[in-house]
């Protein structure tokens, strides 16, 4: 939140959204930078949890891998989002 509040601007202060489509940092856009993380690890817990299902506990936890050593860019919008 810090980081946020002593950013020039909203865009390069987002940890999430660095091309966050907003010109002025105020309560309303930080407020909207709060849940983000919880957002995507909530994701990437659901997607997981469809690869165990569908291809099996390996490959599920070789994509936990990818995602945490940046072998994979992981996509902004979610399953739920699509």
């Amino acid at each position: 939140m810090m980081d946020y509040c002593n950013a020039s601007n909203a865009a390069t202060g987002s940890k999430f959204d660095a091309n966050a489509n907003v010109e002025n940092k105020n309560i309303t856009t930080l407020i909207g930078e709060l849940p983000k993380s919880n957002f995507i690890r909530l994701n990437r817990r659901m997607l997981t949890d469809r690869i165990k299902v569908m291809y099996g506990k390996e490959i599920a936890d070789r994509y936990i891998e990818l995602l945490n050593n940046h072998g994979i860019k992981y996509a902004k919008r979610g399953m739920c989002n699509t």
